[in-house]
């Protein structure tokens, strides 16, 4: 059986601020930003639609992640 539980990811802006998330098994994604003035937390449908998918300039374009062990 596939596991359900979150993987904790580490998410570096451009700029290189860091930010907390978690993807969940079916890939959507959570993205806790508490000091930014968009709200608390992004959610988006997968990595790439909170990073790649972003227009230039936005604040998450171009965004890397790396994967806590």
């Amino acid at each position: 059986m596939p596991s359900t539980a979150a993987k904790p990811f580490r998410l570096t802006t451009r700029d290189g601020r860091t930010f907390e998330g978690a993807k969940f098994a079916d890939g959507f994604v959570v993205l806790y930003h508490r000091d930014e003035p968009c709200g608390p937390c992004t959610i988006a449908v997968s990595l790439d639609a909170l990073t790649v998918d972003q227009p230039e300039g936005h604040w998450l374009h171009g965004a890397t992640h790396s994967w806590y062990r």
